[in-house]
Formats: C-alpha cells, sequence, structure tokens
C-alpha cells in the first residue's frame, strides 16, 4: 500500500513526517509552502 503524505514545509509538517516514516515504509511525501 502507498501511501501519500502532504504537508506544509516546516517543523511541523517536517515531524510529522518523521513519525510517519516509522509507521509506513512505502511512503511518499509532497510539501508545499505557504500561499
Amino acid at each position: 500500500m502507498k501511501v501519500f503524505h502532504l504537508s506544509h514545509i516546516d517543523l511541523d509538517g517536517y515531524g510529522c513526517q518523521l513519525v510517519s516514516r516509522e509507521f509506513f515504509q512505502d511512503i511518499v511525501f509532497y510539501n508545499a509552502n505557504y500561499g
């Protein structure tokens, strides 16, 4: 199963990615800037 993760580029979004990476092995991250 492939998981797609969309977050903003900041410490909060990056922290969520680190946590998500621990749970999902096949995960794709998309980072979006504000604005």
